[in-house]
């Protein structure tokens, strides 16, 4: 059987290679379902609360009864003491009293019951209080490791992406000079309007009549495509300041799936890694 140490490595294995595996766990992690679960914890915890203070004030309830019922066969002793000449009066009372006394006592025996029971459902009641207490234990546990595992794979996202952009800025400075024999200094290009971020691009540069306008990316896919020539839409109409003459369009990954780089031809994009190039160089017109 596997461990729940080895378990978890191969899950975090799982998280560290596998994008989709990540994704879908990324999907699953949602908190609410946690959450509501602790709520109908607390609530059932609260709702046995209560029944044990019903069942508190339900004994002393019977306590008083018991009181009261001790008070009148004080009271009855006292009348027969006074009332000995009436022997058949007495004869009587006694009669009563004797039929008042097997009531009481089937009223107590029906209290022991009733208490016995109780008993019982406060024992049962402990029980879950304890499952219910070990299961919020459990889950404790496990929402901290989740907020670890999140975190880790926060620290772990960004890492990457830096160091990836950090890397598309190089190799494509390199690449253009070696193909080009230009030296573009390229950076990241941040427009805003109103102080709101509208438009960013991870690869922007500029020398004289050509811009170099373009994103990094772990894994390119289709709809990476579709973003840039959005946003080099959006230059052209809204500001077009920040565009030449001449255009090269990059696209800058790790991974990549076929569908992205044939959409990416199609559009005169340059597609390439640290290793190759995957689509041709093109320097188009705005």
């Amino acid at each position: 059987m596997v461990s729940r140490d080895e378990v978890r490595k191969i899950v975090l294995e799982l998280i560290r290679t596998d994008e989709e595996f990540r994704l879908a766990i990324a999907g699953a992690l949602g908190l609410d379902s946690i959450l509501n679960e602790l709520k109908a914890l607390r609530q059932d915890f609260n709702a046995m609360l209560s029944r044990i203070v019903s069942i508190e004030e339900e004994l002393k309830r019977h306590g008083e009864v018991l009181q009261e019922h001790a008070r009148i066969l004080e009271e009855h002793t006292r009348l027969l003491q006074e009332h000995s000449k009436a022997l058949e009066e007495n004869r009587r009372l006694l009669e009563e009293h004797g039929r008042l006394l097997e009531e009481h006592g089937r009223i107590l025996n029906e209290h022991t019951r009733l208490l016995q029971e109780h008993g019982s459902k406060l024992d049962e009641h402990g029980k879950v209080l304890q499952s219910h207490s070990a299961k919020l234990d459990e889950l404790t546990r496990d929402v901290q490791d989740i907020k670890r595992t999140l975190n880790q794979m926060n620290r772990t996202l960004q890492k990457l992406t830096y160091s990836i952009e950090d890397e598309a800025l190089d190799v494509v400075s390199w690449r253009l000079r070696e193909r080009l024999g230009i030296n573009v200094r390229l950076g990241r290009l941040v427009i805003t309007e109103g102080g709101r971020e509208v438009l960013e691009l991870n690869i922007y540069g500029v020398i004289d009549d050509l811009c170099v306008v373009g994103d990094s990316t772990l894994d390119l896919r289709v709809g990476k495509v579709g973003e840039l020539m959005g946003v080099i839409n959006e230059l052209r109409s809204r500001y077009p300041q920040y565009l030449r003459p001449r255009v090269v369009k990059v696209l800058y990954c790790m991974r990549y799936v076929p569908e992205a780089i044939e959409e990416a031809r199609k559009n005169g994009i340059w597609v390439l890694t640290w290793r190759e190039e995957l689509t041709p160089l093109e320097v188009s017109s705005t």
